[in-house]
């Protein structure tokens, strides 16, 4: 009986240590993100349930998020973030599902990586490579690379999308042949 209840400290020490083993890597799995709100955003869970987000929350694969009011940031861990915001003027609210490859549904969002990351929007799948890139998703979708490069692949048709370039892409697998020069907009 006293070597039992001598063990136990030992097991509870183990378990304790297991468990701080396992909470030691807070970054979110592949598909997966923390949410980070300065407004309101909509959450609308793969089982459908809905909630209303003002400050944190994990997101998880086929989890959709719809900024609201104000802007957000989804961190999708090893140095890659997609900045939301609410739609200004005529644009919509930026609108992500997760998943292995985050899906932007509709609005904006500023995309930066410090190694690279993949971003699919009205079918485009966008490669982005060391930097930060702004993808649109309204009728067709569009990017624009700041400092970082673009890969983009549309049902088969693939462009480079170099730093300070744009590209839109009207329909699916209509890319233009080459991006143009990015369009600075001062307001």
């Amino acid at each position: 009986m006293r070597r039992g209840a001598a063990a136990r400290p030992v097991v509870v020490a183990l378990l304790a240590l297991g468990t701080l083993a396992a909470c030691s890597d807070d970054s979110p799995d592949k598909g997966e993100a923390t949410l980070k709100v300065d407004g309101v955003a909509t959450v609308v869970r793969q089982d459908g349930d809905r909630e209303k987000v003002t400050r944190r929350t994990d997101m998880r694969i086929g989890d959709a998020v719809t900024l609201v009011s104000g802007s957000g940031t989804l961190d999708l861990g090893g140095g890659a973030s997609l900045v939301l915001r609410e739609g200004l003027g005529d644009r919509a609210d930026s609108k992500v599902v997760m998943g292995p490859v985050p899906a932007l549904e509709a609005g904006d969002v500023l995309a930066t990586t410090d190694d690279q990351m993949v971003l699919s929007a009205d079918g485009t799948r966008l490669r982005i490579v060391a930097g930060s890139v702004r993808a649109s998703r309204s009728t067709g979708m569009g990017v624009a690379a700041y400092d970082g490069d673009v890969e983009l692949d549309s049902a088969g048709q693939q462009r480079t999308v170099p730093a300070l370039r744009e590209m839109s892409v009207p329909a699916l697998g209509r890319p233009p042949a080459a991006p143009r020069p990015l369009d600075y907009n001062p307001s």
